[in-house]
């Protein structure tokens, strides 16, 4: 590989959530942390140097978006997913989960219903009860080891609520939703005149084989419906933001605008988009690659896990450097799974259950770090379970 994705970059004492509040989250510095969805590898060269050429201007002042920022995103969907997006659809956001609180406010009031899909990503849910609106849980199936949708209980709920939220790809079960899949929920959404929010920030992480559709382009969504995205996740950009929509609809698309300003979050911030830009102009050979390292890095530990610890198993992703792991057949409790990885192995994981109904027996692994920091995971947990096994106490 021409990136060199097993070099170890210290981020203790960066300021770093992942790797600086081992003691506050799992009660230990001697803590591997592999729960924050953000990746311990170096982001692409070309963006880091546009970064810095934009530094040494020496002023970093209000920042507006040139023309070529829109191009590129434009650009970069025609190319990834094959869609073609209108010169004006673009609406720039300072994160997904700030356009997830817009779209709540201009489309919903307090009391109304929003589903999500859990067990699912944390924010959807507190986003939802923050404002005061009603959380309507469709629960993912999980059947012979992979999620599917139950379409019948989604019509049902669909019928009183207001929006709803999509994760596509899943976090954190890892499934690329197909065309048809996509089709039949934003038909249900059309019909019930329900806005479909579809986050898919994780939408350039999809492993060979699995080819990701944008909800827009899936076809019957109708004038309600925006698709988020970000170059957060797929270059390790979360700290800058750098976030945007594609919103179809012209009355939708001034809604949200609308609602936006309202609460001062239309202003871009002075490195989204030189980032961007760099980022999907010249980062493509960088992500293809890290998408072959991330693929080999969950390979890993779906084959090897298992073997150490027998009550795990782990299904391959279809996107996302997240591993859902199924620790139903430990035999544990979840706060006893939660002390075990933590305190015995000393792995810093998410817990299943903070992903909502469906997740109790599972937790959640960051595999987006050099393969010798896996092999270090697949150490520690392998110690403590024959620890455990045999009745020894942890060091």
């Amino acid at each position: 590989m021409k990136y060199d994705f097993d070099r170890i970059v210290d981020r203790r004492g960066t300021d770093s959530v992942k790797w600086n509040v081992s003691r506050s989250m799992f009660g230990s510095d001697d803590v591997l942390p592999m729960w924050v969805a953000d990746m311990d590898f170096r982001a692409p060269l070309p963006v880091l140097n546009a970064i810095i050429e934009r530094t040494g201007e020496g002023i970093l002042g209000y920042t507006m978006l040139r023309e070529s920022f829109y191009e590129a995103v434009a650009d970069w969907f025609r190319r990834r997913f094959g869609w073609k997006i209108g010169k004006k659809w673009t609406v720039p956001s300072p994160g997904v989960v700030p356009a997830i609180c817009t779209a709540i406010r201009a489309f919903t009031e307090p009391g109304d219903g929003v589903v999500y899909q859990p067990p699912v990503y944390q924010l959807f849910e507190r986003s939802i009860v923050g404002m005061e609106r009603k959380p309507v849980p469709n629960r993912l199936v999980f059947r012979e080891r992979e999620y599917s949708i139950d379409f019948d209980d989604l019509e049902e709920k669909l019928k009183t609520a207001k929006m709803m939220i999509l994760c596509s790809p899943h976090n954190p079960v890892g499934r690329v939703w197909t065309r048809g899949e996509l089709k039949v929920m934003a038909g249900m959404c059309a019909e019930h005149d329900v806005l479909l929010f579809s986050d898919e920030i994780h939408a350039d992480l999809v492993y060979p084989g699995y080819g990701h559709v944008p909800a827009g382009a899936a076809g019957t969504a109708g004038e309600k419906l925006i698709c988020a995205y970000s170059i957060g996740k797929t270059f390790n950009l979360a700290g800058l933001g750098a976030s945007y929509n594609i919103i179809p609809g012209k009355e939708t698309r001034k809604r949200f605008e609308e609602a936006q300003k309202g609460h001062a979050l239309d202003t871009p911030r002075v490195f989204d988009g030189v980032a961007l830009e760099a980022a999907y102009r010249h980062g493509v050979e960088w992500l293809d690659e890290l998408l072959s390292y991330l693929r080999e890095n969950c390979r890993m530990i779906v084959d090897e896990l298992p073997k150490r610890v027998p009550g795990i198993k782990v299904t391959m992703p279809q996107a996302t450097y997240l591993l859902w792991l199924d620790c139903r057949d430990m035999g544990m409790s979840q706060q006893r799974l939660e002390r075990f990885f933590a305190s015995e192995a000393g792995l810093g994981l998410n817990t299943g259950t903070s992903f909502g109904p469906g997740g109790e027996g599972f937790m959640r692994m960051n595999v987006a770090c050099p393969r010798s920091l896996l092999e270090e995971a697949l150490e520690r947990v392998s110690t403590a379970w024959k620890r455990l096994k045999n009745g020894t106490p942890p060091e």
